[in-house]
């Protein structure tokens, strides 16, 4: 994925697209492949109807738990963290993302740690809660003022109006937008075309 890999003020790359297009195979396989190149940060899959995997209050302390099992530097950050506000993975998400998130990472020495690292969240829109859903977004679209890592966020979703809502209010270099549905009508007209010749 270009995105990934250019230099770009885009810290968010968010694929929407109608239910059973593809999106999750996508994460997936993108999350897997950011693996393989010891790129991916974490990844967190949103699931109506599933406790915990249906709203946010886990969210971020999973994604802090993940990056700590992936980067002992970050590790250190998130200990000592918790080591100085253990009540944190009880407060609401904006300390959350602040104290388990941003500080750990913006402590990072700059030479010891990946120079990227891609967050993948899958299903945004599955969680159950809209204003969560903007708040999310909204602090998300922090990555890009990190200087000590490049921190990349690719989202899935369908677009739903309190996705669109919460894009609308972030800042519009802070994301690219591809409409997977774009690709299905075309290869629909591809495939009208040829049956037509």
């Amino acid at each position: 994925m270009r995105w990934s890999d250019g230099p770009t003020d885009a810290s968010i790359f968010w694929l929407n697209g109608e239910a059973g297009i593809g999106k999750s195979t996508i994460a997936r396989t993108v999350a897997r492949m950011w693996a393989d190149e010891k790129r991916l940060g974490a990844s967190f899959c949103f699931v109506r109807g599933w406790g915990d995997m249906a709203h946010a209050s886990k969210f971020f302390t999973t994604l802090a738990y993940q990056l700590a099992c992936v980067h002992p530097n970050i590790a250190t950050g998130v200990y000592k963290t918790l080591c100085d506000y253990p009540d944190v993975p009880r407060q609401s998400l904006r300390e959350q993302w602040k104290y388990l998130i941003l500080e750990p990472l913006s402590r990072l020495d700059g030479v010891s740690h990946p120079q990227s690292l891609i967050l993948v969240i899958d299903a945004l829109d599955e969680c159950d809660d809209e204003n969560d859903i903007a708040l999310i977004l909204l602090l998300l679209s922090q990555a890009g003022t990190l200087k000590s890592v490049r921190l990349q966020v690719f989202i899935t979703s369908r677009p739903e109006a309190q996705i669109r809502y919460g894009f609308d209010n972030i800042p519009k270099a802070c994301f690219t937008v591809f409409e997977l549905d774009t690709i299905t009508s075309l290869s629909r007209l591809v495939e009208k075309a040829d049956g037509l010749a």
